[in-house]
């Protein structure tokens, strides 16, 4: 069961994705993170905001789908002008803020999620 909801995920990530897909990425990020709670520690708190930064990172990511990004800068002069980061879909966890605060929080982890480890045979 999801520690966060779609009403708190779109209070740190602006989105047009309904609650039903946004629940999709809830999802995806609850199970993650229950399968890391060993490694991340911590009481149910941390784990419920490595949660919500790793569902805000999803959600990004499919904004970056539909031409959407993040918001890096914007200034008024003569013209209007804004900077968006737009994300690749081919990318990992340090690929958006919401990614990278959700790596911060679980000290590491989530990085390590996939990624072979290393062995040492001694003779």
């Amino acid at each position: 069961m999801s520690r966060t909801t779609p009403d708190e995920v779109k209070e740190i990530i602006a989105t047009e994705l309904t609650d039903p897909i946004l629940q999709i990425w809830i999802d995806a990020a609850s199970t993650i993170v229950d399968d890391a709670a060993e490694c991340i520690g911590g009481d149910n708190t941390l784990l419920t905001q490595v949660e919500l930064y790793l569902s805000a990172h999803f959600v990004a990511l499919e904004n970056a789908a539909s031409g959407g990004g993040e918001l890096t800068s914007f200034k008024i002069t003569n013209q209007l002008a804004e900077t968006y980061n737009v994300y690749s879909l081919q990318g990992n966890i340090l690929d958006t803020t919401y990614g990278r605060t959700a790596n911060m929080l679980s000290k590491g982890c989530l990085i390590l999620i996939g990624k072979e480890k290393a062995t040492v045979n001694f003779l």
